[in-house]
């Protein structure tokens, strides 16, 4: 039945709902416009200089042509009138077919590297048809067969299975870099200039010189067009939902029982969605204490962590939690797993509307720095380590730490036919199962456990025995480890050294200088022909033991979504000694500045992310004695990761609250290239007091805003 209306009701609708829908509709004629407006230049192209080294077998020109050594670089001028579109490029190579080889090329803008991409050409993505001017085309040589000079010729190529007019005497491949891209934006005035080395060979004998061309191709919209993009989205909905409203509250004024309708609430909700979408910057995951789940598998104080939650959500711009998932409290009897405790936690997580990265910890929750936990490893494997000990990481002294189990046995079938590997596999095989439903959609990033406080590294400063800033001890002493070592000895032809690990190497508290092995000219010293056989197999068995979880973690979440991380330890008392003792002895073979090289090209194998600690210290907040430099060991592991192409994570190994700390962590996630995202050490009353959060607050939204 109808009613009276309220005429100044109607009225004050009609104009709004037509202002907004006009604005709308301004909105669409303006983002088709910005759209249209920034046509992509054609790409760019630099033909490679070669030198010859020998018979089919050729490297860069350094364009001095008077000598020709490996991987000799060559520097292209990049000026910002032809790359000064503010358009996302890709650099793409063309090489000729039946040429193998590596190639590597660096952007550097004012002295600063936007980015180092390459490799092997076999491991590239590669293309018998190359991209050029927005045609899908085929580069021949014009000539016969045989011919090797000539210009290259192209032509729209219409059958790519038979092939176009013209027959194909040396035909270009294409081959992708990376995914990644160089926005123009960044370009100075001045320009800019890219490096490339390379290293190619042939068995053919009709190539003579290859041809190598580098291009930058258009890889995506400029900022104009984004714009454009982002108006004519909200100009549509403004326009298409108007018309609706206008329906709803017309109807709302003159009828008694009006439909309830949410058009305004939803359109809110999607330009947010949108917004959110192109947002850039760090973001930041917040890791839950470690007691939040007790010894009996359930959430210690559900209402705290709710409220703490959900206040973390309201308050600020966290992008979620990260939360360890403890192998001691799912599998307490074997290959019966328990995830009631997790899945409540879990799902209250995703209601509250936060992300999780978990970390799948393999190891025992306490006895590290800050640990308020105790979760040992699950009863069945303790009890089988008492009657077997050796399954535990042993040292020279032969105390045993039952935080992790040795790499020694991860192929060893000790647990009812079951290996050290196949327990960490089918624990992630239980968790895929599981949560399947959650990832990647809540469940955004893996991080798999592969050592002490889930490092991958050995225990080699256990609190039990280690203060700082001591060496630490090698780890090497259980009956697995020192057969392997015997073995790797006798291989080398040096039995005698495969006895045991170095006996001048000092205690856990020793300082570098008071050791032998650790001192320059030192006898049987780290540089000495058995310091170099024993760090190098120490540091090897590491590899390997990562390189068989990993592997494992890639075939069982492959094709799920989620991002798969490992972390490596901070370890950076005396980093600035030439011994790099604490690192060496926690399995990071740095003395010769390679070790998180190593470690990244394993991690680029699974396509695994590098997690680093400490990225909140300062040189100089550390101890002038002990050689510490937590700075420059950050720009080590951040270098390591962009030459491998992989992610890198970053963590602060301490729990910090101050300015100075989140300055220092903001500076860190921008150097070199912009990290993928930060975890923060961690959730507490303390963090979330007056006092605290209103600078955490601040971080947060500073590391979201930030550009690389």
């Amino acid at each position: 039945m109808r009613t009276k209306g309220c005429t100044k009701c109607v009225i004050s609708s009609i104009v709004i709902c037509t202002s907004v829908f006009t604005v709308g509709v301004i909105l669409l004629v303006m983002g088709f416009i910005k759209y249209n407006s920034e046509p992509p230049p054609p790409p760019y192209m630099w033909s490679v200089d070669l030198c010859s080294t020998g018979k089919f077998n050729w490297v860069s020109d350094d364009n001095t042509n008077e000598v020709c050594r490996p991987m000799v670089e060559q520097t292209f001028q990049v000026s910002y009138q032809i790359l000064g579109e503010s358009i996302p490029y890709e650099p793409v190579v063309y090489v000729t077919d039946k040429v193998e080889g590596e190639i590597r090329i660096s952007h550097i803008v004012s002295g600063r590297m936007i980015y180092s991409v390459g490799g092997t050409l076999s491991s590239m993505e590669k293309e018998p048809y190359a991209i050029g001017g927005g045609q899908l085309v085929n580069v021949y040589r014009n000539g016969s067969l045989d011919q090797t000079e000539g210009d290259y010729i192209t032509e729209t190529c219409t059958n790519l299975e038979t092939g176009c007019k013209y027959e194909p005497a040396r035909s270009l491949h294409e081959y992708h870099l990376s995914s990644q891209t160089v926005h123009m934006e960044e370009i100075p005035g001045d320009g800019s200039e890219i490096t490339v080395q390379l290293k190619l060979w042939t068995n053919s004998t009709r190539i003579t010189f290859p041809d190598v061309f580098i291009e930058y191709r258009v890889a995506g919209r400029g900022p104009v067009q984004d714009t454009g993009l982002i108006l004519l989205i909200i100009g549509g909905l403004m326009a298409d939902t108007m018309p609706a409203a206008l329906f709803f509250l017309l109807q709302r004024y003159y009828y008694r029982q009006p439909q309830p309708a949410n058009e305004d609430m939803a359109a809110l909700a999607i330009i947010n969605l949108i917004a959110q979408s192109y947002s850039q910057g760090v973001p930041v995951y917040v890791m839950m204490p470690l007691n939040t789940l007790n010894n009996n598998n359930e959430i210690t104080d559900y209402q705290q962590t709710y409220q703490q939650l959900s206040y973390l959500k309201q308050n600020s711009q966290v992008a979620g939690i990260m939360m360890d998932v403890w192998w001691g409290l799912i599998e307490q009897t074997p290959q019966q797993y328990n995830w009631t405790g997790y899945q409540s936690l879990f799902q209250m997580v995703s209601q509250i509307g936060l992300d999780i990265k978990v970390t799948l910890s393999f190891h025992q929750c306490g006895g590290n720095v800050g640990d308020q936990c105790d979760i040992p490893l699950p009863p069945w494997v303790i009890n089988y380590g008492q009657s077997n000990p050796d399954i535990f990481y042993t040292d020279q002294s032969g105390n045993r730490d039952q935080e992790y189990l040795s790499s020694g046995i991860d192929n060893e079938a000790l647990f009812g036919g079951r290996t050290g590997i196949q327990l960490y596999s089918d624990f992630m095989t239980s968790f895929r199962e599981q949560f399947n439903s959650m990832i990647p959609s809540v469940i955004k990033e893996i991080q798999v456990g592969l050592g002490p406080a889930g490092e991958m590294r050995y225990p080699s400063y256990q609190l039990a025995y280690w203060t700082f800033p001591g060496v630490g001890e090698f780890q090497c002493y259980d009956k697995y480890l020192l057969a392997q070592l015997a073995e790797a000895a006798t291989a080398s032809g040096n039995s005698d050294w495969g006895y045991a690990g170095p006996n001048n190497a000092g205690t856990y508290n020793s300082y570098p200088s008071q050791t032998q092995f650790f001192t320059s000219g030192g006898y049987n010293n780290y540089e000495s022909q058995y310091g170099q056989f024993f760090l190098t197999w120490y540091a090897n068995t590491l590899i390997t033991h990562g390189d068989q979880i990993l592997g494992n973690a890639s075939y069982i979440f492959g094709g799920s979504g989620v991002a798969l991380a490992a972390k490596v330890s901070g370890i950076h008392w005396w980093y600035g000694d030439p011994s790099h003792a604490a690192e060496l002895t926690a399995g990071y073979k740095n003395d010769q500045g390679q070790a998180y090289n190593v470690i990244s090209d394993m991690f680029k194998k699974h396509n695994v992310s590098f997690d680093f600690t400490c990225l909140e210290m300062t040189d100089d907040e550390q101890p002038s004695y002990c050689e510490c430099r937590p700075q420059e060991l950050v720009a080590q592991t951040k270098q390591s990761a962009q030459q491998a192409g992989i992610g890198y994570s970053g963590e602060n190994a301490l729990p910090r609250y101050d300015q100075g700390a989140y300055s220092e962590i903001e500076t860190e996630s921008t150097l070199y290239f912009l990290i993928d995202g930060f975890s923060y050490l961690r959730l507490s009353s303390d963090l979330l007091s007056s006092s605290n959060f209103p600078l955490f607050q601040q971080f947060v939204s500073t590391m979201k805003s930030l550009s690389g």
